[in-house]
C-alpha cells in the first residue's frame, strides 16, 4: 500500500515537472520493493521447511539493524535539515515543502532500515 501511494504521487510529481523529486521517490519505492521480495522470499523458503519463522538470531538481526538504521537515520534527518534550510539558496537545490521533506524523511528511514537489515544480515552470515 505504501508503495503504491509512493507510485501514484511520483506519477503525479512527474505529470508537474519536479523530475528529481519523483525519481528520487520511485527510487525509494523500488528499493522497498526489492527489500520485501527479499524478506518475504526467505519467509516462504523458510515455511516450506517447516521451521518456526523468527528464532532468537532473527531477534537479534532486527534489533541490530534497528539500532544502525536508527543511528542512521539521524543523520538522514541532519541532511534534510540542511537540504531545507541551506540547500536552495546556496546551491541552487529544488525547494522542497514541509511535507515533502517530512515524506523523504520517512521514506529515507525505511529504506535505511531495510539497507541495515540486509547489512546486518550478511555481515552475521559470514561470521
Amino acid at each position: 500500500l505504501v508503495v503504491i501511494s509512493v507510485v501514484v504521487y511520483g506519477y503525479q510529481t512527474i505529470k508537474l515537472g519536479n523530475l528529481f523529486e519523483a525519481s528520487i521517490l520511485l527510487f525509494g519505492a523500488v528499493v522497498i520493493l526489492i527489500a520485501n521480495g527479499v524478506f518475504y522470499h526467505r519467509r516462504a523458503s523458510i515455511l516450506a521447511q517447516d521451521e518456526p519463522f523468527e528464532d532468537e538470531r532473527d531477534m537479534q538481526i532486527k534489533n541490530r539493524a534497528g539500532a544502525l538504521a536508527f543511528y542512521l537515520s539521524l543523520y538522514w534527518l541532519l541532511f534534510l535539515m540542511f537540504y531545507s534550510s541551506i540547500g536552495p539558496d546556496k546551491y541552487g537545490w529544488p525547494f522542497l515543502d514541509s511535507e515533502e521533506l517530512l515524506g523523504f524523511g520517512i521514506l529515507g528511514m525505511a529504506v535505511l532500515f531495510g539497507i541495515c537489515y540486509i547489512y546486518v544480515n550478511k555481515k552475521n552470515n559470514n561470521k
